[in-house]
């Protein structure tokens, strides 16, 4: 484990960096919470942009409503809740923030939340202390461009919409799935619903595409499939 800053290069113009290290970790994160996924992924790559979500994880609910009062006392507000999140909005500095305090499951250790992750180039978290804890692949992932799915989301009975619209998320951003994994993903995909529903359909065609061994992964098709998820 070591300080974040020991590991990232420090950037005063990265203004994901800014919020990071000047917000979320001494003013926003407690003993039990911290920041993990995709924000930190992009610190870690220098991707300067914070036109994305800071996810907070919990140790108990206890630590949750703890920080949601912090989030609060800085004027943030509360956009909207799912069964896994709640969601505020505001402003650090000049800075647009969208902060997810993560409350769908609570892990004993960020170690824990880390292992709970789909895709294993989004392992990556940081303590209230600075400390950057990363999965032993995240690096060698991240750098090959592998995305890397995860044993909890192989070892699922199915793959949700949700799931397969994030790996085509990390597709145009330029990662790679093997077409094994791809299969395996879409082999699961839960096709409940009517079959005259256009979308359902529309994947079911696709993914039995898929299983034929066709390359689908164009940018063209990634955005059909993406659009048609989104209307599941």
């Amino acid at each position: 484990m070591n300080n974040i800053w020991d590991k990232i290069p420090y950037d005063t113009n990265n203004d994901n960096h800014v919020v990071i290290r000047d917000f979320i970790i001494p003013q926003i994160l407690t003993e039990g919470s911290w920041l993990a996924g995709g924000s930190v992924r992009r610190a870690y790559l220098q991707d300067k942009s914070i036109r994305h979500d800071f996810d907070i994880f919990f140790r108990s609910e206890e630590f949750m409503e703890e920080v949601e009062g912090i989030v609060r006392a800085f004027c943030f507000q509360r956009e909207y809740d799912s069964a896994n999140a709640i969601t505020y909005s505001g402003y650090f500095k000049y800075y647009p923030i969208t902060i997810q305090l993560i409350h769908r499951q609570y892990y004993n250790s960020l170690e824990e939340t880390l292992e709970s992750f789909d895709f294993d180039i989004c392992k990556a978290g940081i303590t209230f202390e600075g400390t950057l804890v990363i999965d032993k692949n995240f690096e060698s992932y991240n750098l090959t461009k592998n995305i890397g799915v995860s044993n909890v989301l192989r070892n699922l009975d199915y793959t949700s919409s949700h799931h397969i619209g994030r790996l085509f998320k990390f597709l145009k951003e330029g990662y790679k799935i093997s077409p094994e994994d791809l299969r395996m993903l879409f082999s699961k995909l839960d096709f409940s619903g009517s079959d005259e529903d256009e979308a359902v359909s529309t994947i079911y065609n696709l993914h039995r595409e898929l299983e034929k061994g066709a390359d689908l992964l164009t940018n063209e098709v990634i955005d059909v499939i993406n659009a048609r998820l989104q209307a599941i």
